[in-house]
């Protein structure tokens, strides 16, 4: 087998870890002798690729004031482990009305509709890949809402549907 070599790192500095991400791009940390000294992560776009078609992007994610110290966050999926799902497949399945909810239309790009059945939606939480909370509507009290994409960036985000017993369904959305 031909190796490439796509990148040569300066001495003492590392390759750190290397984590697959929801959109299947491969994130790679650096580190540099003793000290954390890069504020951002690398990403191979194209990990099934060989060589140079790869696509290599040395300073892919700013990590604005965090760095890199030997090693990537783990997503902790528990998180969202839940016997409900949007979708088994992202993109392939638009609703699960079997599990007593749907979102339609999912994938979105403008507002998707969110309907429980057979129970009444307190609170909405949308959290984006990172397991950031970037949306939260409380006090809905109602089976049924719509949300819109309003200043939200496309990707995956997971949803998490509090009810009014308190018991949390949570699947995967996709903004286009």
């Amino acid at each position: 087998m031909l190796k490439t070599l796509i990148k040569k790192l300066p001495d003492t500095t590392y390759f750190t870890a290397l984590q697959i991400g929801a959109d299947d791009k491969l994130y790679i940390g650096k580190f540099k002798g003793t000290v954390p000294l890069y504020n951002y992560l690398a990403r191979i776009d194209n990990p099934n690729s060989a060589g140079i078609l790869c696509n290599y992007s040395d300073s892919a994610i700013t990590l604005a004031s965090g760095t890199v110290f030997g090693g990537l966050p783990n997503f902790i999926e528990s998180y969202f482990n839940t016997s409900y799902s949007c979708l088994d497949g992202v993109g392939i399945k638009e609703n699960n009305f079997q599990k007593g909810f749907s979102v339609f239309p999912n994938p979105f790009s403008a507002k998707t509709n969110i309907q429980l059945f057979n129970k009444t939606i307190k609170q909405i939480e949308l959290y984006n890949i990172y397991g950031f909370l970037v949306k939260r509507i409380d006090n809905i009290n109602s089976n049924q809402i719509e949300i819109e994409k309003g200043n939200l960036d496309t990707g995956i985000y997971f949803l998490q549907i509090k009810t009014d017993n308190n018991t949390r369904q949570t699947c995967r959305i996709v903004i286009e």
